[in-house]
This record gives structure tokens, sequence and C-alpha cells, in this order.
């Protein structure tokens, strides 16, 4: 096409704006703009008609963007690449645009990538580094040094913490808290570089305020990325590690047809062409069953990634098929939270639908898979192969650069003969760390303490020939408990527990706080709510119509020991007749309760049976659950689903809120291209008296 100062239609104006800027620096006039309406000038581009078409028709449809607030419009800019040249094949720089010269968000809005950032400034690095995606992270909180003096707490947006999770895992799931350990592992200095190789222009690296620190492996920068920048760096995972640079000419012409610019080859290689599959694997895995689900379409292999930032302020789908790459961003021009609006719940969809017809002259193709990728049998909690008692669910099969394959036997794994179920997962850096109130998913899976080899000096191999201390043989000690209300007010806000400690040697000394729904639990880490040092702890997470029961350990960190065990606290309090306070006097280990009268007469329950049937509403589904139970009495049912096999019967899982008394129940929060496990429980009403869990069920969402 030729520019003329009546260029005035909207139709692809941003890439004629896109354009028209690439000319000036091509024929270095950018201080004689005019001459390019004035020249004669023939310019051809790289564009896609059809394809720019179906954007500029999309962006015209308010229906596929998210409603703003207060008249403000929601907007968003989309760019599609070709990756192994660089050529801008469709670009669209915002909603509703009027006129030329106007602001181009695809390439001139600087925003916060959020998660789409990880592959860029963790993963990928980290990959040509030596990791792999068997790698793994253990997803617990920990404190970073931030300005100030002060520290920063990073937070997984589900507030899950699963425990130790290979790399394939924390990527697909989008898990904060291991990526930012993930960078902090591979140095923020290399993640920085490794961005800025890719071609992010905008990272800040010196000053006050600056990008190198662990917000960068979260997107938190300190101006952002453009949506151009963004996808271009994503071009090298689909290009075999080589970044071919954007641009949207071919060649000018003069108004004689000489040849006054022609468009060379820039390519640069960034990564190993087995770390580029690499991450497009991971990236495929973000799609087929992570966040970006709603972005596939057809039969084409698709690997991409979501972000959603802080308070949802901008929301980005960044993907590639081995033909074609785009990126799209959505957000106020003013940077302002946006209300449930995702990135895998809308910039995908609307990704998807453009790509769509971007691809239809196209016939399905995979992923080149360059020489020296293999295949190798891992365990997924260690990384490292296999050992004898990896149980099989923890075991999958994992790519790898062979150059990295690893050669070191798991020793996540040990048996413990006599103690069900026999196998345990064992940690040599313990999660517990001070200050932190939460229990990893997977501490399900580790021995008591009292049988964990790290904490008592055994080396594993040993663990056989090891006698073993139970917690009820350790020398006893009293706790006084009360209950905490709300002012004046009978709404309970806590339960407080304090205690004395007769021995003067104080160094290392620490307590563990457990808490179970039952009384006569075993202390273990999956009961472990606390660590503490002071004597004294108040439990703000209980529930006023909920039992729960205490027992505290001292322990000491330094030579490993444990030192005693309380007695056993119940909450809420129940006095008997004679009682006349709420202390707990109990100074043995008899395991005893606060004074309180019995219980209702328990009674034997059986498991219940579970079936579903899942229903189709419009295009969501509802599980709907029915059981039989041969039990009487007044008995209600606890309704539980996970997302993995085998997860644990706990709270966090639970899934009614109010009581259940009926044989049926219905689940409609459900998630298209997920799978769920469900299991049912009855427990006696007024006890905590339950029955084993029902069969697990498994229930497959397809995507679409």
């Amino acid at each position: 096409f030729s520019f003329t100062e009546t260029t005035g239609s909207a139709k692809y104006m941003s890439f004629i704006d896109t354009a028209f800027d690439e000319a000036l620096g091509a024929l270095d006039i950018r201080n004689q703009e005019s001459l390019i309406y004035s020249g004669g000038f023939k310019i051809y581009t790289t564009l896609n008609t059809k394809l720019q078409d179906k954007m500029e028709e999309i962006y015209r449809d308010d229906t596929k963007f998210p409603l703003g607030r207060g008249g403000n419009e929601i907007q968003s800019a989309m760019v599609v690449l070709d990756p192994k040249t660089g050529e801008i094949r469709g670009l669209i720089g915002g909603r509703n645009i009027e006129g030329a010269r106007g602001f181009n968000r695809a390439t001139q809005a600087v925003r916060q990538p959020g998660s789409a950032m990880k592959p860029v400034s963790v993963f990928a690095p980290a990959l040509e580094m030596g990791y792999s995606p068997a790698s793994v992270y253990d997803d617990y909180p920990k404190a970073y040094p931030d300005t100030d003096e002060k520290q920063i707490v990073f937070r997984n947006i589900d507030n899950r913490h699963r425990g130790l999770v290979p790399m394939r895992r924390v990527l697909t799931e989008s898990i904060n808290i291991a990526s930012v350990k993930a960078l902090e592992e591979i140095g923020i200095d290399n993640g920085f570089m490794f961005a800025q190789d890719l071609g992010i222009s905008s990272l800040v690296g010196t000053g006050p305020v600056n990008d190198k620190g662990y917000s960068l492996a979260l997107g938190g920068l300190t101006r952002g990325v453009s949506p151009l920048e963004l996808t271009a760096a994503y071009s090298a995972f689909a290009n075999d590690g080589v970044n071919a640079e954007t641009h949207s000419i071919r060649r000018i012409e003069d108004y004689y047809g000489e040849v006054l610019y022609e468009r060379e080859p820039k390519e640069n290689r960034i990564m190993s062409p087995q770390t580029a599959y690499l991450m497009t694997s991971m990236l495929q895995s973000a799609v087929s069953e992570g966040t970006g689900v709603r972005a596939n379409f057809g039969n084409w292999p698709i690997a991409g990634k979501t972000g959603t930032t802080s308070f949802n302020a901008d929301i980005w789908f960044v993907g590639y098929t081995p033909e074609l790459i785009g990126g799209i961003w959505m957000g106020y021009d003013k940077e302002q939270t946006m209300s449930n609006v995702y990135g895998g719940t809308h910039a995908a969809p609307v990704w998807r639908e453009i790509m769509e017809v971007a691809h239809e002259d196209m016939t399905p193709t995979t992923f080149n898979r360059p020489p020296g990728i293999v295949s190798v049998t891992i365990d997924t909690k260690s990384g490292k192969l296999p050992n004898e008692h990896t149980p099989a669910e923890y075991q999958r099969s994992e790519l790898f650069n062979q150059e990295h394959v690893p050669t070191e036997v798991s020793n996540a794994w040990i048996r413990i003969p006599g103690y069900d179920p026999g196998v345990f997962l064992v940690r040599e850096n313990p999660w517990q760390l001070s200050g932190f109130d939460v229990i990893p998913e997977d501490a399900r899976l580790e021995p008591p303490d009292h049988l964990n080899p790290y904490l008592l000096g055994v080396d594993p191999e040993e663990i056989s020939d090891h006698e073993y201390v139970p917690e009820t043989e350790l020398p006893g000690f009293s706790v006084t408990s009360r209950e905490l209300y709300q002012g004046e007010s009978s709404v309970i806000r806590g339960f407080e527990m304090s205690w004395s400690w007769s021995d003067n040697d104080l160094e290392g000394l620490t307590f563990d706080i457990h808490r179970s729904d039952t009384p006569d639990f075993t202390p273990s880490p999956s009961t472990r709510i606390a660590n503490i040092s002071n004597m004294s702890f108040v439990d703000e997470n209980v529930m006023a119509d909920e039992v729960y029961y205490y027992k505290i350990i001292a322990y000491n960190n330094i030579s490993n020991k444990r030192l005693g065990l309380s007695n056993t606290l119940r909450f809420p309090i129940q006095q008997n007749n004679n009682s006349e306070n709420n202390n707990n006097n109990n100074n043995g280990n008899d395991n005893g309760e606060n004074d309180q009268s019995p219980e209702p007469e328990q009674v034997s329950l059986s498991a219940p049976s579970l079936s579903i049937t899942p229903k189709r509403d419009g295009s969501n589904y509802i599980m709907q659950l029915q059981w039989t139970s041969d039990n009487t009495g007044d008995i209600e049912y606890l309704i539980y689903r996970g997302t993995e096999p085998g997860f644990p019967v706990s709270a966090e899982y639970q899934l009614n809120s109010s009581r259940v008394t009926s044989t049926s129940f219905s689940d409609s929060n459900i998630e298209n291209g997920k799978n769920y496990f469900y299991k049912v429980v009855a427990r006696q009403i007024g006890t905590t008296n339950t029955s084993s869990s029902s069969n697990e069920i498994r229930v497959g969402i397809p995507a679409e």
C-alpha cells in the first residue's frame, strides 16, 4: 500500500501506524514525516488481510470483552506473528480505534505481564542452565528481603500450598511461591538478563526501584512490557530457540520501482533447540490441563501461558502453534481493578477465535522435536530416578535434554516396617518454618515426627534397625486453655493455650502445635499448625460449631530431640458439673481433656457407597452426587473434592459448608478441562465419630 494524508479510515489503522513508524526508520526520515505522504513510496508489508479483518471484527464486538465499570471501557490489544520470520501478520492496538496516528496499545502500552512473564524470566533460563521439567520446588511460603529492611512473602492466588512439586506442574498451575523459589535458585541476574536477551527492553536494571528483585518471577515489573515485545519473546520458544526480529515491512520502492529498502533477516539464538522444545512442552501442558484450556481449537498443538496481575488490573494470554504466535492483553487504560476477569477466562477465548481463522488454510503440524530429547521415568517428589519405595502414583515419564538426565536415585521415600501405610515421604529440609501457620498438602504423606529419620538423626538406609519412641512415652507437661471472645459478646475469636517449661536450658527450645478433629490422633506433619518458641498460642482459625483437639510437643531444633508431650486439649471446652473454671489442671501425660463431660455414645459407622452423574447445563457441567448408606440415627454427610487421586479427607477439601443429612448433593462449581475426585464420609451428629471414606470417583470435564 501507499500512505496518503487522507488515510483516515479506521480499517487496518493500528497496523498502518506500526508500518508507518517502521518506514520512517527504514528510510531514515524521522524528522521528515511528510515525505511518507508525498514521496510516492510503495511499501510492501507482512499483513494478512483475512486475519486482520477477523481481528477488527472481533474488536468491534463488545460481547467478546468483559464489561467495564462506571462507563469506562476495558481496552485490549493483540499481535499475531510468524515466529520463524518475525513478520507481523496481524496487529490491533485497541477497541473502537478512530483515525490515524493514535495511541497504539499493541506497541506503546507498557503493562504488567503477571504470570505470563514466568517462562521468560524463570523457566526458560532455568532449562538453559541445566534444570528440567522434573526439577522439584517446595511450594511452601518463605520471607524474602524487600525495601527498607522489610520482608515480602509471596502467596499463591488459590491459597493452596502443594509441597514438593515439579517444574512442569509449577508452570501448568501457575504456582507463585514455587516460581519465586525457582528464580532464587537460578539467580535474579540470570533471569533478568535472559528476559532482556529475549527482547524485553522495558526492564529497569538500576536505581532505587528496579526489576532485579524476586517480583521479576511473577511479572511485577517497574514499568511493564508491551504486547508486541512479550509476544516476540515467546516466539523464540516456537522457533527452536531463535529470536527473529519483528517487522511489518518487507520492501520499500520509490515511485519508479527502485528498491530503497529490503528487509534482511535478523536472527539471534537465545537458547538451545532442546531448551525451546522443553519450554514448549511445558507450555502445552499449561494449555491442555492448566489455566489456558480455553485456548484450544481444532487438532492444532497449542502452547501458551495466561497472566493475571494483582487486583486483576491486567490480563494476558500468549500462545502459539507450530505456525503462528499471538499475544493478547486486556485492561483499563488507566490501571485499575477489573472484577472477576482473568487471562484464562477472557483473554484466551478471544485469542482462540482469532487464531482459528488464522489457521483455516493450514494443515495441522507438530512442534519440531530436536535431537537430544529423551523420555525418562522420574520420581515427582525428588526429580530423581524412582527408588524401590516410590509409589506408582508419584512416578511419571518426563522429557529431558539428554545432557541433563538425572542419574541419582530418589531419597524421598522410605519404608518403615510395622507402621501403616509402610512407605512415607521424607524431606531432608523440613517444611516447617517459624511464623507460617501453613501445612503443605503433601504433609499427609510424611511419617509422624517420631518416625522421621532426618528429625531423629538416623541414616534413612538404616531405618529398619532403629527403635522409635512414640509420643506417648515422652514426658508429659501441662497446658491450660481458655476460649477468647470478642469484647463482651458471645462470639468466639480464638482458643488460647499457655504453659510453662521447667528446664532452664531454653536454647533451641520450640513447640509444635498440633490440631485434629479426633481426640486420639498421632501428631504428624499433617496435623501441625504452628511451630513457636514462646509458651502461649492462640488459634484464631476456629469455628464455633466445630470440635478440635490439640496436642503440643516440646522440641529442641538444635539436637533434633523431642522433649515432651502435653495433655490433650479440646475446643470448645466442656466443663463437668463440678468444674468452676476453664483451666486444664491435668499434670500427667494421660491425654485427658479439659474436665469435659462425655460426648453421646458413639456407634460404628459404615462407609457410604458413592455414584456420580454429570449433567450438562449450557456450556457448563453440574455433578449430581448420590450415595447409599447403611447407617441409622442422626447422621450427616461430609462431601470432599480434590484434583488428585488419593487426596486427604480434610477440611480444606470439604465442599459442603452447611449440614447435609440427605443422600444427594449437587456440585455446580465446575471448571471445564479439569479432573475432579470425590469422596463422602458419614458422621454421627453431635460427635466426632465418622466413617471411613466412600469409594473415590474421578470425573473428567471436557475442555470445551
